[in-house]
């Protein structure tokens, strides 16, 4: 069986208002690039926590996933205004990421409470497709970026 080596991104989709709950997995082709650099232990734990989780996705698990991302695609639209499409295309048009389009849009209590069940539904949804060892790697990457977030708070002046 032919794996092919893809990113899965552990990427909020919505505005901190959304929170952690909207985060969902989102799975890129991931394009590996080797540089060798002298970097201040700072800068590395900062290139650390940019980095994406990489776990090795089957061919299935490539078409099962790309599947649940069209439906989460078409369950967003219909959550969202008229208006609040426009202003997407709009920065999308400017050359603004489509995440950021996103997380700029207000959202009334109503429309974050849809989303927030989308994106939870959708990470189970993704999750199911992956075998236990997939899972325990996500599992890992997730507490790692849960200590390097507290680590964070902690070094904050206050």
């Amino acid at each position: 069986m032919k794996l092919k080596k893809l990113t899965l991104t552990v990427g909020a989709l919505a505005k901190s208002t959304l929170g952690a709950i909207a985060l969902g997995l989102i799975a890129i082709p991931y394009h590996s690039v080797e540089a060798q650099t002298t970097q201040s232990p700072q800068q590395q734990i900062q290139q650390q926590q940019q980095q994406p989780l990489r776990i090795q996705l089957t061919p299935k698990q490539q078409q099962e996933i790309q599947k649940i991302r069209a439906d989460v695609r078409k369950q967003i639209e219909n959550v969202l205004t008229q208006e609040q499409r426009n202003q997407i295309q709009t920065a999308m048009n400017q050359g603004q990421p489509p995440q950021q389009a996103f997380a700029a849009l207000k959202f009334t209590p109503q429309q974050q409470a849809k989303l927030r069940q989308i994106m939870i539904s959708s990470q189970q949804r993704m999750e199911s497709v992956l075998t236990p060892e997939q899972k325990r790697q996500i599992q890992q990457y997730r507490e790692n970026l849960q200590r390097q977030q507290q680590q964070q708070q902690l070094q904050q002046p206050r």
